[in-house]
Order: structure tokens, then sequence, then C-alpha cells
């Protein structure tokens, strides 16, 4: 389904919220989205971010993050677009990043679209954890900016549960073992399990 929504004159500043529930057939269940709309100066620089993040939306950190962002900004103007993250006090942004994290955009005849990315560097987002990368672009001239903005949720390992055989100690072929893992915990289901064994002998 598709939802529009036209933005009137004067509507500049406007915030809105925008609902979206889904139903199952019988009503007995339920899920919800709720996004805002921040209705912008005609002037304003527009802004997109899109991102390599799979459609299940959980990221795997040993994978490189790769954003891209467009920007354009109206004719005449110049400006600027830089990036940033929201937390850093377990991810240090400026050494995990590959990429440039801003450019100047110097004033053209046309509205022209100006492409800008960031690229993240594997296994340096923390597990776990979910950050929000911007990409902002300001135009000096006019004094207005625009942001877009990109949820990254970073995957991680299952909590660890606890893994017993029983009987401790035996003899192979005579005794049977038994292998019981429990409780391990993620967010990501089914969990799968493999048991395997590590020989001493050479």
């Amino acid at each position: 389904q598709t939802f529009v929504m036209e933005a009137r004159t004067g509507a500049a500043d406007a915030v809105v919220q925008v609902k979206l529930t889904i139903f199952d057939a019988s009503f007995a269940r339920s899920a919800e989205s709720v996004i805002t709309v921040t209705v912008l100066p005609s002037l304003s620089p527009v802004v997109t971010v899109s991102s390599n993040i799979p459609s299940t939306g959980i990221f795997n950190n040993n994978r490189e993050l790769q954003l891209t962002g467009t920007v354009a900004f109206p004719a005449q103007f110049n400006g600027t677009a830089v990036w940033s993250v929201d937390d850093t006090s377990n991810f240090n942004f400026a050494t995990a990043v590959m990429s440039p994290t801003s450019m100047t955009f110097l004033p053209s005849s046309t509205l022209q679209s100006n492409s800008i990315y960031l690229v993240i560097a594997a296994n340096t987002l923390p597990d776990r954890s979910t950050l929000m990368f911007s990409l902002t672009a300001h135009m000096p001239q006019a004094g207005l900016q625009t942001v877009a903005s990109v949820s990254v949720a970073v995957n991680a390992p299952p909590l660890l549960g606890t893994f017993v055989v029983t009987p401790a100690n035996g003899t192979e072929i005579v005794d049977t073992f038994q292998f019981l893992a429990e409780q391990w915990f993620d967010s990501d289901l089914p969990l799968l399990y493999q048991f395997a064994y590590v020989s001493s002998s050479r």
C-alpha cells in the first residue's frame, strides 16, 4: 500500500507523525510502525541515505558497512555534507571510518544530485548496539540544513548458556554420553546447534 501526503503552502517546519498498523486476518495480532515527517522550507537541500544492511535489519559486524548518501542543493547555492553518528561511547568513529566524512559542493546553474559515501571498517561496530548514522547537508547562504539518517542494529553471537556432558568420564563404545546445551539466547531465532569433539590422540 502507498500513502501519499502533500505539504501545503505555509507548512514549513510542521511536524507530523504517521502511524501504520497491520492486523492479521482475525484481528487478534497487530504490529505498528511510526514515522515522523518534518516539512522543510522549499529551498532546503534534499538528502537521502541508503545502506547495504540486509532486509532482516540486522547487520553482521564482520562486514564493511557501506552507506550511500545523495545531496541536492538548489541552483546557485553552495553547501556542505557531513556524516556523523549519534553514539561514540563504545564506538570510535574516527578510526573506524574508511572514507571522507565531509564534502563541500560548489554552486551550480541547475539542481544537481551529488553522491557522498561512508564506509565503516569490518569488526569495528560494537556488538548488540544500535547506532544512528546521519548525513547533514547545510547551505550557509540560506541558513538551511537537512538531515537524513539510517539506523544500524549490529548482530552478535548468542549469549552463553550451559553445556554439560554426562558422564564426565567414560569408556568409548561402552558408555553412552549425553551432550546437553541449555539457555543459550539470541534474538535471531531459531538457534542452530552443532556438536563436535576433539581427539587428544595423534
